[in-house]
C-alpha cells in the first residue's frame, strides 16, 4: 500500500576479494542467505584496503515506499548491480542491514532465476514456489506467462538448452507475472530482440501506473528509466550522489558524463582542420532579451581579401547526449550567404523568435567552407569540434513560467485551437 515503507536500507557496504572465492561454512552460508545477520560485522571502511579487495558499495541508506518505482543508474562498475544482488539475497552485504516487506520477484542477469536442468514448465512452477504462491495461483498465472513469453513450443525442454533470448523472455514473463510485491529488473533486455523489448517495457508500465507493486529499475537506457521511474539514484563510485526526482537526476548525470569539452578560446586552438582560406576567430549564441530571439555571432578572418561560395555550418549538441544534435544552423539552406564576402567580417545568424532551447548547456560545433569550382562542392576551410558552448538557465518560455520537463531540446511555440464536428 502506498505510503508504507517497502524497502529500507542503512549503511549498507560490500566488499569484494578478488581472485578469491570465500569459504564458509553450512550454517553460515545459510544463515547469511537468510538475512539473520550480517557478513563481517566488524569491517570498516576507512581500513586501507588489500591490493585484492575494493569495495563495491560503501554506506548507502536509503528507504523506498511501497508502490514506487526507482530507477538506479551510473556508470559501469558504480555498484547499482551489486545493490540489486543484495537486495535480491543473491549476496549478502559485508556490513549493514536490508528489510524488505513482501515477496521479491527478480530479473537480473541471465543464468539466475532458474534451474539448468529443469524444464521451463517445471522453472515456472519453482518460481511461484519461492515466491510463497501455492500451485493454484501459479496455475492460474501460467497461460498469462506462457503466453506473453512466446515459448510454448519450448515449455517442456529444460532451459539449459535455451537460448539466451529464450531464456529471458521466459524469466521476465515469470518475474513480471507471479504478483511480487518488488519486482527487481537489472538491464538484461538487451538479450532480447527489439519487439520483446517494447512488450517488457509496455508490462513495466503497466506495473508501474498500477502502484501496487515496488519497482527497481536498472538501466543505462535514459528514456527507459524516465518513461518508468518517478524516482532515480544515482551511484558512483560505490555511492549515492544523487538521489531525487527523475528528470533531474538524468540530467545532472548525463552533464557529469558529458563528453563535450572546450579546450582553448576559438583562436588559440591548434586542433583545426581544413585548408584556411578563411577561419573562425570568435563565436558566440547569445539570447537577445529586447528582441527575444536567440542571436548565433561568428567574427572571422580569410587569407584573401574575399571569400567566394562561402558556407558555414553550426551543429549544436546538448551535452551529455554525444551525437545528439539539437539543431544545426547551414548557410547552404535558405541562401544564408551571399557569392562574396569580405575578408575580415561577422557573420549573425538569428533563430526565429518561436523556437527556445530547454535548460541545459550546448556545445557548438563549426565548419568554415568555400567553393572548389564545381557548382554546389566545398572544401574545408576551417573545422572545429567543440569550438563553443552556451548555457540555458530555466525562465519563462513562450508565457509559461518554466519549461515542462521533457526530454526535448528544443521547443517551438504553438497554436492551439479545437472545433466541433458532426
Amino acid at each position: 500500500m502506498r505510503g508504507e515503507t517497502s524497502i529500507s536500507i542503512e549503511g549498507v557496504s560490500k566488499r569484494y576479494q578478488l581472485g578469491s572465492v570465500a569459504r564458509l561454512n553450512l550454517p553460515a552460508a545459510v544463515s547469511r542467505w537468510l538475512g539473520r545477520r550480517p557478513a563481517e560485522p566488524a569491517a570498516r571502511l576507512d581500513v586501507p584496503l588489500d591490493e585484492r579487495e575494493f569495495w563495491a558499495l560503501r554506506d548507502v541508506s536509503m528507504t523506498i515506499g511501497a508502490g514506487e518505482s526507482v530507477a538506479f543508474i551510473g556508470a559501469n562498475g558504480a555498484g547499482k548491480s551489486t545493490m540489486l544482488k543484495i537486495l535480491s539475497r543473491i549476496t549478502p552485504p559485508t556490513r549493514g542491514r536490508v528489510e524488505i516487506n513482501g515477496r521479491v520477484g527478480t530479473m537480473l542477469e541471465v543464468g539466475t532465476g532458474f534451474h539448468p536442468e529443469l524444464t521451463g514448465r517445471d522453472n515456472v512452477f519453482l518460481n511461484g514456489a519461492i515466491l510463497g504462491m501455492s500451485r493454484r495461483e501459479i496455475e492460474s498465472k501460467f497461460d498469462a506467462i506462457v503466453e506473453f513469453s512466446g515459448v510454448g513450443r519450448f515449455l517442456d525442454t529444460p532451459v539449459k538448452r535455451y537460448s539466451s533470448g529464450m531464456y529471458v523472455r521466459l524469466a521476465f514473463a515469470v518475474a513480471s507475472h507471479l504478483e511480487p510485491d518488488v519486482l527487481i529488473v537489472d538491464e538484461v533486455l538487451a538479450v532480447g530482440d527489439a519487439a520483446f523489448q517494447r512488450k517488457c517495457i509496455e508490462r513495466m508500465k503497466t506495473i508501474a501506473r498500477a502502484g501496487d507493486v515496488t519497482v527497481l529499475f536498472v538501466s543505462h537506457s535514459l528514456a527507459n528509466v524516465k518513461m518508468l521511474c518517478g524516482r532515480c539514484v544515482w551511484f558512483d563510485s560505490g555511492q549515492v550522489r544523487m538521489d531525487g526526482e527523475t528528470e533531474a537526476v538524468a540530467d545532472a548525470y548525463l552533464q557529469a558524463q558529458s563528453v563535450w569539452k572546450v579546450e582553448a578560446p576559438i583562436h588559440e586552438r591548434t586542433d583545426r582542420k581544413g585548408d584556411g582560406r578563411w577561419r573562425a576567430e570568435h563565436a558566440e549564441m547569445r539570447y537577445d532579451e529586447p528582441a527575444g530571439r536567440w542571436i548565433f555571432q561568428l567574427d572571422y578572418a580569410a587569407e584573401a581579401a574575399e571569400v567566394e561560395e562561402p558556407a558555414l555550418v553550426v551543429g549544436i549538441h546538448r551535452s551529455g547526449v554525444p551525437g545528439d544534435c539539437a539543431t544545426v544552423l547551414d548557410s547552404r539552406c535558405m541562401g544564408g550567404l551571399p557569392a562574396r564576402i569580405p575578408g575580415r567580417g561577422r557573420i549573425h545568424v538569428l533563430l526565429p523568435r518561436d523556437v527556445a532551447f530547454a535548460p541545459g548547456e550546448y556545445f557548438c560545433d563549426l565548419t568554415c567552407m568555400a567553393g572548389n569550382g564545381v557548382v554546389g562542392n566545398y572544401a574545408f576551410s576551417d573545422q572545429l569540434k567543440a569550438a563553443f558552448s552556451f548555457k540555458v538557465g530555466p525562465g519563462a518560455v513562450f508565457g509559461w513560467d518554466r519549461l515542462p520537463l521533457t526530454s526535448a531540446v528544443m521547443h517551438v511555440r504553438q497554436d492551439w485551437t479545437v472545433e466541433e464536428r458532426a
